[in-house]
Formats: C-alpha cells, sequence, structure tokens
C-alpha cells in the first residue's frame, strides 16, 4: 500500500485485520508527518496499525584535508546507507600538529553541523557530513645571553613549517650557538632555519671578540685575550686593562660539562677557580678547558646470576661496557632499566653514557650454547647494513665504509665521530636532503630533529676517500 505525503483521514480500525505482511509506503520525507522515528519493532513504525517500509539515505563523511585527520563512524563497517532514525556517532581524530575544528554539511558550503568530538547525529535525510581540521600553532620562544640580543624569529608558527631565527652581538663579541631550555646546544648557525614541531624554547650564547677589542688600546694598557677550549665558553672578562688593575673572567660550560682550569699561553695551569681574579701586569692569554660530567652507572643481578664487570662512575658522551654472568643452570636474558624496560640483549654490553643510568641484568633458566649477541661498541663488530635495532635493543653507533668513522642517532642529536673537516649530507632513503653542514670536531653533535625512517650519510673532504653510512632513526 502506498500513502500520500500527509497522512488520510480513516476511521478507527478501519485497518483491523490486516495481516503484518501488508506494508505500508510512504513518500521519502514524510516520515514526521506520519510519526516515524526508526526501523525498531514498536509501535511508533506503525501507522493506523500498519507496517511502515524504512527508507535509506546516503550518510557520506570525509575530512577537508586527509594528511590533517581521519574520521571513525560507528557505522564504518555497514556501507554508506543507513535508515531513517539511525543515530551514528562520528569521531575526528587529528594527526600530530593538528587539531578539530567543527563539523560542517559538505552540500551547504560549509556550514556549520556542529563542534563537539565525538557527535552523534540521527539520519532524517541523504547528508553529507565533512570534518574540518586546522594546523597548531607553535610558539617559538628566544631570549638572548649577556652581550647580544634577538634580532627576529620569535612568533608564533603554524605547526611543520620552517622558522628562522637570528641573533646579534653588541659590539666586541659575537655569536656562539643556540641552546634549549636544558642548555643543550642546538646550532651554531646565525640565522639558523629549522622545522616547527612543537612550542619551542632558545636562547642565544655570545662570547669576547679580542681582535675587535685589541687595535683600540693605547701603550699603556694590556689585553687580556681569552679563548675556550672544547665544551665551553668565554663569559665575560676579555677586554683591555692598566697596569696593575685588576681583571675578573669567566668561563661557561656546556650542558653535561664543567670547567676545570685556566691555563696560560704555555699551557700551565693558572687557576682552577671561576671566576678568576688576577693582577693585570702585562698581556695576558689565558685559555678555559672542560670537561665532561661523571654519571653514575649502577649495576644489579636478579637471582640466578651476578655482575662480572662494569658500572661506576663514566664520563658523559664515551663509551663504558657492563657484563654479567649467569649461575650453573642458568643463562643471561636481557638488561633492563630503572623501570624495568628491556634494553639490550647484549652480554657484554657496550653503550655511549648520556646520563645516570640503571641497569639489571635478568637470566632465565637453562644453559644455553647460543652464540652471544655481537654488541656493536666491541672493535670490529657488525651491526648490520643499515644499523638496524632489535625490539629490545638500543641503537649503537653504525660504521662506515673506512672503518673508524661512525655515525649514531639519540635524544634528537646526530652524533658523527672520526669525519673531522668533512663536509656532511644526510638524505631520506628516497634522496631528498635534510641535511647539510660541516663537521668541525672528531667527535661533531649536530642537533637535527629526524622522523623515523632510513637516511644515508654522505661525508665529502678533498682528496679523502668520500664516506657513505646507511642508518636507522625508530
Amino acid at each position: 500500500m502506498t500513502l500520500p505525503d500527509k497522512p488520510m483521514t480513516v476511521g478507527a480500525g478501519v485497518f483491523e485485520g490486516v495481516p503484518d505482511s501488508c506494508i505500508a509506503y510512504i513518500p521519502r520525507g514524510a516520515e514526521a508527518n506520519y510519526g516515524y522515528t526508526g526501523d525498531g519493532p514498536g509501535d511508533v513504525n506503525r501507522w493506523m496499525g500498519l507496517r511502515i517500509a524504512p527508507h535509506f539515505y546516503n550518510t557520506a563523511v570525509d575530512v577537508n584535508e586527509q594528511a590533517r585527520g581521519t574520521v571513525t563512524s560507528t557505522k564504518a563497517d555497514e556501507g554508506t546507507e543507513a535508515s531513517y532514525g539511525t543515530k551514528i556517532t562520528l569521531t575526528a581524530i587529528p594527526t600530530s600538529g593538528h587539531r578539530f575544528l567543527k563539523w560542517a554539511d559538505a552540500n551547504a558550503k560549509g556550514a556549520t553541523v556542529s563542534t563537539q568530538n565525538p557527535y552523534t547525529l540521527t539520519v532524517q535525510n541523504d547528508m553529507a557530513i565533512r570534518a574540518y581540521f586546522t594546523t597548531n600553532l607553535c610558539q617559538v620562544s628566544l631570549s638572548a645571553g649577556a652581550n647580544g640580543r634577538i634580532k627576529s624569529g620569535e612568533n608564533k608558527y603554524a605547526f611543520d613549517t620552517r622558522a628562522t631565527i637570528e641573533a646579534e652581538s653588541d659590539t666586541g663579541y659575537y655569536f656562539v650557538m643556540w641552546a634549549d631550555e636544558a642548555g643543550d646546544i642546538i646550532s651554531s648557525e646565525n640565522p639558523y632555519t629549522f622545522t616547527v614541531k612543537d612550542n619551542t624554547t632558545m636562547r642565544a650564547y655570545f662570547a669576547a671578540n679580542n681582535e675587535d677589542i685589541a687595535p683600540n688600546f693605547t701603550d699603556e694598557d694590556y689585553l687580556v685575550k681569552l679563548s675556550a677550549a672544547v665544551y665551553g665558553l668565554i663569559k665575560s672578562g676579555s677586554g683591555k686593562y692598566a697596569p696593575q688593575t685588576t681583571a675578573r673572567i669567566e668561563a661557561e660550560a656546556y650542558a653535561h660539562y664543567h670547567f676545570v682550569k685556566w691555563t696560560n699561553d704555555k699551557g700551565d695551569s693558572i687557576s682552577s677557580e671561576n671566576p678568576y681574579v688576577f693582577t693585570v701586569e702585562s698581556d695576558t692569554a689565558v685559555r678555559a678547558y672542560f670537561e665532561a660530567n661523571l654519571y653514575p652507572v649502577n649495576l644489579s643481578a636478579e637471582a640466578n646470576g651476578s655482575i662480572k664487570a662494569g658500572g661506576g662512575s663514566c664520563a658523559y658522551h664515551t663509551w663504558t661496557k657492563v657484563e654479567a654472568e649467569a649461575n650453573a643452570g642458568y643463562h643471561f636474558a636481557k638488561w633492563t632499566d630503572g623501570e624495568g624496560n628491556s634494553v639490550s640483549t647484549a652480554n657484554p654490553y657496550s653503550f655511549v653514557v648520556m646520563g645516570e643510568t640503571e641497569l639489571k641484568a635478568v637470566f632465565a633458566v637453562g644453559e644455553t650454547h647460543a652464540l652471544p649477541v655481537p654488541d656493536a661498541g666491541d672493535a670490529g663488530s657488525e651491526v648490520g647494513e643499515v644499523g638496524e635495532e632489535t625490539p629490545d635493543r638500543v641503537l649503537n653507533p653504525v660504521r662506515g665504509n673506512r672503518g673508524d668513522e661512525s655515525v649514531y642517532y639519540a635524544e634528537g642529536m646526530l652524533q658523527i665521530a672520526n669525519l673531522e673537516g668533512y663536509l656532511i649530507s644526510v638524505s631520506t632513503i628516497k634522496g631528498e636532503r635534510v641535511l647539510q653542514f660541516t663537521a668541525n670536531s672528531e667527535h661533531e653533535q649536530y642537533a637535527a630533529a629526524l622522523p623515523a625512517g632510513i637516511y644515508i650519510l654522505n661525508a665529502a673532504k678533498r682528496q679523502e676517500k668520500a664516506v657513505a653510512i646507511k642508518f636507522v632513526v625508530k
């Protein structure tokens, strides 16, 4: 039986006795006129005792940009059509660096439907719902140490866009580096360009430029020329001084390092005080030296075994080796950290000390005659073609084709050994270059935010043999 848009006027009981197989068909869009609310078993789906056949409507759901987010639906596995009255819950899931903005009607030029997330709708007609996502704004906050200022770059940036920051020094000083809130070195480039992934705080540091000061001296003045060895900088004190006046000089160590001593131009130790105060009696050249902080490597063993070697105080960013030994009838299983997370199955196990470390040796029942897991810290060991770590293993340095050079990536820092003076280029496995710089020391640290993936490092230096290293970031 087909009914009109609006219900007819009929007498009570006119359809009494009509079998349940007799179904009434009403026009699409007329459900509300007949009091129809859904395809359920109750009387709400009947008119004057007649069952009403449900209509199905298209329920299309999409997003404004797929790279910004996705949508899940409680009806995802049932196709794009739903019967009148069906309730559907939509959940918008933004990708990293983005946030949900609104649900909109794609057929009505983006008219807002709701800003709730999740959002539950009731099907009453054909609909096209679109989830809108927008890019997060990240704050880049900059500050300057003594003897300089921020020139440009402090602002809000859209996620995954590039920001360029620049600092400028006072007269007689030069820019040294950018460091993060923890004091760790980010870059020595100025201006410095990087990809914004989150709220970022950086500080610019400066040091005295003795050559800018020397030409201003009079015949009566003496020059106090200061310099700093690796892992630190001169904070203050360089300049001209009248004879028999007092000079106060001060050095500052980088994060994870500490000041050790001042030496003269012959390398003789002068003082371990910092700041250091002395009387100027002649032209004086003083150099500051720094050393790595010592961090404890605490070792323990579960039952059925013991620690054989390693542990104690170790210098920051140096290699150390630990080894455990199982009791009879047991074998070594793995090392875990202070929270019980698996660290490595290598025994002995070598790693680079990056701070206070706690390791526990775990043992399992049964003798084993399997070959030991190779330790990438041992000379001559192999770490695989691309240096890929196993699920319970810390990534160790990957060695290149020359043998003495290596590279590894940890805590946002690319660590390169024995490539001083080489032009370094890092590319993705698809050939897209992501980094290029010159290694200025035998143990170069370069701050870089590398997403997970496989990378190729190429190093070139005039007539030296080129170096190529493939490594993995996880």
